[in-house]
Order: structure tokens, then sequence, then C-alpha cells
């Protein structure tokens, strides 16, 4: 019985620390923004939907191949340049930065964008093709059909649920 103790406490407290440090890491920026999702696979571009994020919007440093437009009455209001087929593979070893580019035939893309009044999105290609053109209404339709999907917090929520069941009996 101790051990099971020991062991929901142990996972008690990771879950503070985690929730802890997600919280003092979204203090330093409460910026909102959206993440435009696309699933890339051999040339072809898809939208899978999009997200709310809270922190700091990532930048956007140099043209790309693929362009992510919001658009409002007939105008570009948010640009990003992006290049589904590369993904990039940096990391800190020994204090030093290491890896570099990788080209995929098949990729998950995330898009930053503000939040800000739009009619439609459309991405183009480098030949200036329109691979993808959604209005407001058909994106706001794709976050109704995520949100009635089974989400991840409901997946945590029933497996520490089912954890804790084992531990320490039923409810």
């Amino acid at each position: 019985m101790a051990i099971k103790q020991i062991f929901a406490t142990l996972i008690i407290v990771f879950l503070f620390l985690v929730t802890f440090s997600y919280f003092s890491y979204a203090a330093e920026c409460e910026d909102s923004f959206y993440l435009y999702n696309f699933k890339y696979s051999n040339g072809d571009l898809a939208y899978i939907g999009r997200s709310l994020q809270k922190g700091c919007m990532p930048g956007n440093v140099q043209e790309e191949s693929y362009k992510f437009n919001i658009v409002k009455e007939d105008s570009i209001v948010y640009s990003y340049w992006f290049n589904p087929s590369k993904r990039f593979s940096d990391a800190i070893v020994n204090n030093e930065i290491t890896g570099g580019v990788e080209i995929v035939k098949e990729s998950t893309i995330s898009v930053a964008a503000p939040i800000i009044d739009y009619n439609k999105i459309s991405v183009l290609n480098e030949k200036g093709q329109e691979l993808i053109f959604l209005n407001k209404e058909q994106i706001e339709e794709a976050e109704k059909k995520q949100a009635e999907q089974f989400s991840i917090i409901d997946y945590v929520n029933n497996l520490m649920r089912s954890l804790l069941r084992q531990l320490f009996g039923p409810e």
C-alpha cells in the first residue's frame, strides 16, 4: 500500500511540475495566435485544421517556395513563407549547433498566424498556383468537426482515472 501512495505522490508532483513550468513559460509571453496545420505528401498539400496557441508567435525569416496568405476584402493582410519539403533538424550538442536540412516527401506543417479578421486563407506553391483556398465559413466548420473528436485532454484524463483506479480501486 505504501508503494502505491508513493507512486501516486510522484505522479501528482510530476503533473504539478509540468503545469508550473508551462504557466511560468506562458507568463513570459501572453500573446495568442493560430497554428494553421497542413499535411504535405509528394507535392500535395491538404488543410488539417487550426489550433489556438498562447505564447510568443514565431517569426518568418526568409522567403521560401510556398506562401500562406490571410486575405481580407481581396487584400493580403498577412503572409508566411514556408517549404513543406524541408525539415530543419538543428540541435545543440556540447555547445555546438549540429544538424541541418532534410528533404522530405511527407510531413505535417504548422504555420503561425496572428488572430486577425479575415475572409479567406490561401496557399500558393512556387509556381504561384493556388493549392488551398478556404473561406472563413469552411475553416470554422472544420474547427467544429475537430472539437467533436476525442481530444488529447480527454485521453489524458481517462488515462489518469484508469491509473488511479488500478492503484486505489474504484472511486
